[in-house]
């Protein structure tokens, strides 16, 4: 029989909180984060469509948990403004994140925006692209992969609007997902800022290339309430996406610094998949020092 607290065993110790710590005191929150990806495992585990859900997860643990802590952290210190995702693929990210939303004690406010073209990835351009082989994860201190020249992710990670509302329907309730959630659908640089969009107080990037991010961070991060939170999946796995947050972050000269969501295992619990080349890779990864996603706090500066 699954067991709720066996799920909170398998995620305790995953987030390397050090410098978290430092910064807005996350900490506070990690046992609502525990608990809320417990109940978000335990409702998969029990769903009806319990298979096709398990074959649909590409986020790793570790970077399923750092959702959830900043969401908890964004509604603790009650926040201005909406959740939004940009980049959902098959919707099991933003499920969380509406769970966040729906858990709260306080009276509910606020929506959850989920946007994606639903025709995969758009195509690679040259800032995306290097003769090497990409990989999965960034080792700390050594070089981001990049998109190896030639190589096209055009269409890839396509999931269906229909996949999405099916994940949505099959673990939010009904009188949170029809009241508060929006969906924007087509290319970033086309739809973004939607509509009634306002203010942002956690935003959520997975684009994994650099004009998906750029575009992205160019259109909402004005949005974005002072303190805000901000998680990009891919920064530590593509380049595109790394320099994309790298140069918007440097031309705004706020001095905001991405902290690195660690990985604690080689498999990541069979989520994500891993290359592994040389010894020391095996070894850094082993110790928990590679990371694909970063976060940090939005800082309302004036150059």
């Amino acid at each position: 029989m699954y067991q709720r607290n066996a799920v909170q065993k398998q995620f305790a110790g995953a987030i390397d909180l050090t410098k978290v710590a430092q910064d807005i005191q996350l900490s506070r929150d990690r046992g609502t984060a525990e608990t809320l990806v417990s109940n978000y495992q335990w409702m998969i585990q029990n769903s009806p469509r319990r298979k096709a859900i398990l074959s649909e997860r590409v986020v790793s643990p570790d970077r399923l948990e750092a959702t959830a802590l900043l969401a908890a952290n964004a509604l603790r210190r009650r926040l201005e403004g909406d959740f939004v995702e940009t980049g959902v693929f098959r919707g099991l990210s933003s499920v969380l994140m509406m769970l966040a939303m729906q858990n709260q004690t306080r009276a509910p406010s606020g929506r959850m925006w989920a946007c994606d073209s639903f025709e995969g990835l758009p195509a690679t351009d040259a800032t995306d692209e290097h003769n090497e082989a990409n990989c999965s994860r960034r080792v700390e201190g050594g070089q981001r992969c990049m998109v190896a020249r030639g190589r096209t992710f055009l269409g890839s990670f396509h999931a269906s609007e229909r996949t999405f509302m099916k994940n949505v329907i099959s673990l939010v309730a009904p009188a949170f997902w029809q009241q508060r959630l929006s969906i924007v659908k087509g290319w970033f640089n086309e739809t973004l800022p939607a509509p009634g969009m306002s203010a942002i107080s956690f935003l959520r990037l997975d684009g994994d290339l650099y004009t998906s991010t750029r575009d992205t961070l160019a259109a909402l991060y004005p949005l974005l309430s002072n303190g805000s939170l901000i998680y990009v999946d891919d920064y530590g796995s593509f380049g595109g996406c790394g320099k994309a947050v790298d140069d918007y972050l440097a031309k705004r000269g706020c001095q905001e610094t991405p902290q690195p969501v660690y990985e604690r295992s080689a498999a990541a619990g069979g989520w994500a998949r891993v290359s592994i080349d040389s010894h020391e890779l095996q070894t850094r990864l082993a110790a928990g020092r590679t990371f694909e996603a970063v976060w940090w706090v939005k800082i309302d500066c004036r150059n």
